[in-house]
C-alpha cells in the first residue's frame, strides 16, 4: 500500500532547573504536525496536529535518584474518510472515522539506587 505522507518537522523545547542539590524541575513542549495530507487522510495515523506538554520533578539524595514525569498529549480534531481501493486487501473498501477532543495522559516514574 502506498502512502502520500508529507515530510514534517517535530519541534521540541525543554528546560531543566536545579532548585538545590536534592531537587530539580524540568518541563518541555513538543509541536508535532500531522504527516498525512488533508486530501488523503490515513486511518493508520488517525490524529491531527499534536501539541504535547511535559512536566517533571527529580530527587537526588545520596544513593537514591528518583524522577517523576507527566506527559499531556493533545491533538486537533481529525476526520478520515478513505475510499481507496488499496484497503480492499484488508477486506475493506471504505475506512472512515472521526477523532474529537483527543487527549492522552502518561505518567512515568524512574527509581535508581547506586551502590
Amino acid at each position: 500500500m502506498s502512502t502520500r505522507w508529507d515530510g514534517t518537522w517535530t519541534y521540541k523545547l525543554g528546560v531543566a532547573s536545579a532548585l538545590n542539590p536534592t531537587w530539580s524541575l524540568f518541563s518541555g513542549i513538543i509541536c508535532d504536525p500531522r504527516p498525512t495530507p488533508d486530501d488523503t487522510p490515513d486511518p493508520l495515523v488517525p490524529a491531527g496536529d499534536r501539541l504535547d506538554f511535559t512536566f517533571g520533578l527529580g530527587f537526588d539524595r545520596r544513593a537514591w535518584h528518583i524522577d517523576a514525569a507527566y506527559l499531556l498529549v493533545t491533538s486537533e480534531n481529525c476526520r478520515f474518510d478513505s475510499t481507496n481501493s488499496e484497503f480492499s486487501d484488508w477486506g475493506m473498501s471504505t475506512v472512515s472515522g472521526e477523532l474529537e477532543d483527543f487527549v492522552t495522559h502518561a505518567l512515568a516514574i524512574r527509581v535508581n539506587y547506586r551502590f
